[in-house]
């Protein structure tokens, strides 16, 4: 927002003090707080996001080794307003992987860092993945609802503790339950 603004004034004296803003902003970063042991799990499916390109969802991850979504808030689906420090991945009936953000951006346009993603008008976080972490054991999804998101600690997505991701949902309810949450 800092950067919009700064870009959409004329005033020297607000491009001074938006610039000094956007420095300090930068310093501390757009994801939470790297010590959460969380991860946004997201499904992915294996369509293709414009007709006319074989790229799929799931190449956007595995090849491209980025994730986008819209900004979050009341109007956008449940979605996060701050990027998590992790994501995972859900894709063909199994959950695949966890992946620490290594940089957040935001854009309006999604088609202008790539063509092949989709256009898009409403900002989106942009996330450069970090390597893939891979559960212990392959996990499938059990009965859930294809297209849910969740918060799920790393340990429980990562150690086989969880006999499948419905599972680990489960156990993560248990224990925000027992935390008061």
């Amino acid at each position: 927002m800092a950067q919009r603004a700064h870009n959409a004034t004329r005033s020297p004296i607000d491009r001074v003090w938006l610039t000094q803003l956007i420095h300090h902003l930068q310093e501390y970063g757009m994801t939470s707080n790297v010590f959460d042991s969380r991860a946004y799990v997201v499904s992915l499916n294996r369509s293709r996001i414009q007709p006319s390109d074989p790229l799929t969802w799931i190449d956007v991850v595995v090849e491209q080794g980025k994730y986008f979504h819209p900004v979050g808030g009341s109007d956008r689906s449940g979605w996060p307003v701050i990027p998590p420090s992790y994501i995972g991945f859900r894709y063909l009936s199994e959950f695949r992987s966890v992946h620490f953000i290594e940089r957040v951006d935001v854009t309006d346009h999604l088609h202008e860092v790539d063509p092949r993603w989709p256009e898009t008008s409403v900002p989106n976080f942009v996330y450069t993945l970090g390597p893939a972490m891979t559960p212990a054991k392959p996990m499938p999804l059990g009965a859930i609802h294809p297209s849910m998101r969740n918060w799920v600690a790393l340990d429980l997505l990562l150690s086989g503790k969880a006999s499948d991701y419905k599972d680990a949902i489960d156990r993560m309810r248990e224990r925000v339950q027992l935390q008061g949450g």
